[in-house]
This record gives structure tokens, sequence and C-alpha cells, in this order.
């Protein structure tokens, strides 16, 4: 079995290795292809964190390689598949209330397009020792009780 597993800047933590662990018990010897998109000016900490997640699954057993590209995820995905026949697709990203690839859909967009079954895992991580790193700097918006804009008193007691 082989599987392309696709990371966004957090990487996969322990999560994922749990996840491809998990595939590699239930499945034999799996393959993976880790791929990272990264802007240009990360190139180079993408590199760095995608060493460490193939030094992690390589000590969990699993014969994996990656390499970071400098394409849009979903561009990546499909570029990748046009070159290997993959059996499943992991993506791993931040949550989805912060994940910009949860926002535009892309498991389920991969998944449709590919016909190639689409698992997504939450790249936090549940061990104090690991460094869970999110850095997407949201809007900050200003909040009052009064509830939202334009909503009547009528509607904002309704809120409470």
């Amino acid at each position: 079995m082989r599987y392309l597993v696709v990371i966004d800047h957090t990487l996969g933590g322990t999560g994922l290795t749990w996840a491809v662990r998990e595939h590699a018990h239930e499945e034999g010897d799996i393959q993976v292809d880790v791929i990272v998109p990264a802007e240009e000016s990360e190139t180079d900490t993408a590199q760095g964190r995608l060493d460490m997640e193939l030094q992690r699954l390589g000590a969990e057993g699993i014969a994996a390689n990656g390499i970071v590209v400098q394409t849009d995820p979903y561009d990546a995905i499909g570029d990748a598949a046009g070159r290997q026949r993959y059996d499943g697709i992991i993506i791993a990203t931040h949550p989805p209330t912060i994940s910009r690839w949860m926002h535009h859909d892309l498991p389920r967009r991969v998944e449709r397009e590919l016909q190639i079954p689409v698992e997504w895992i939450d790249a936090r991580t549940d061990d104090p020792s690991e460094e869970a790193e999110i850095n997407i700097e949201l809007p900050r918006v200003a909040v009052d009780n009064e509830g939202p804009p334009g909503l009547s008193n009528e509607g904002q007691a309704r809120l409470r």
C-alpha cells in the first residue's frame, strides 16, 4: 500500500505518526510519500520540519520519503497523484476553525476529483514534550455584549 501524506506548515506531529502507524499495523508494509507545500520564503523552515517528520516515521519502521514543493496544495496533490498511484491520501492541517486548507474544503475536493480516499488529521499534539506551533494571524473583531450588529433588541434578547 502506498500513501500520499500532505502536511501544511504545522507538520503532522504525533497525531500524524499515530495515523500512519495504524495504517501500517492494519495493512502491513506501507510506503509513504510526504509533500509539504510552502511559500518560497518558508522553504528552509519547511525542509527542516519535513526532515523531522521523516525521522519520526522512520523511527516507527515506516518507509517514507518527502519533498517541499512551492505550489498550491491542491495542485501539489494532483501532480503527485499524476506521477504515482496512491491507495490513500492523508492531509494534516491546523484545526478546521483556523486552517485555510479546510476553509477551502481541500480534503473533499481532492477525494471528489481524484477518486482516492482522503483522511484528514488535526495536526495538534497531545504530547506535552512536543512543540505545537500555530502561526496563523486571525483578524481581531470587536465584540460587544449586545449581540450581532443590526440585530433588534428583541433578537438580541433571544440570543441570551
